[in-house]
């Protein structure tokens, strides 16, 4: 997924990879324990100068009284694909239905209906 191999990934930062909503997560991590876990949207930046977008659920951990932050990182592309499908979907059938709109209703016939329906809410 990221292009590193497991040895680069082990040495690489967090911070390296994507860029943390700080808001979400506070600027050193301090909100995290607070919440438990965190879950927001980012940019993966892959090895080879590409980037994709990720779902980020972040959790503080313990191993052997240890405390960690585990990061788990999820492939959202299909997903973006699928909701830029859905607005493009939603704008074709608003901009058709409103084209439709216009030609079944000129202005000439639709302003005196118009002016009849302000009249009659006083």
């Amino acid at each position: 997924m990221t292009g590193y191999i497991n040895s680069e990934l082990i040495n690489t930062n967090i911070i390296d990879l994507h860029k943390p909503n700080l808001e979400k997560i506070g600027q050193n991590f301090e909100l995290i324990p607070a919440y438990g876990s965190v879950t927001y949207e980012a940019t993966l930046l892959k090895h080879v100068n590409e980037s994709m977008p990720v779902e980020v659920h972040v959790s503080q951990i313990t191993i052997v009284q240890e405390v960690y932050l585990q990061w788990i990182l999820k492939d959202i592309r299909e997903q973006k694909k699928v909701d830029q499908l859905r607005e493009d979907l939603s704008a074709m059938l608003y901009h058709d239905l409103r084209s439709h709109w216009q030609i079944s209703f000129p202005a000439w016939i639709s302003w005196p209906i118009y002016c009849l329906c302000l009249n009659q809410r006083h």
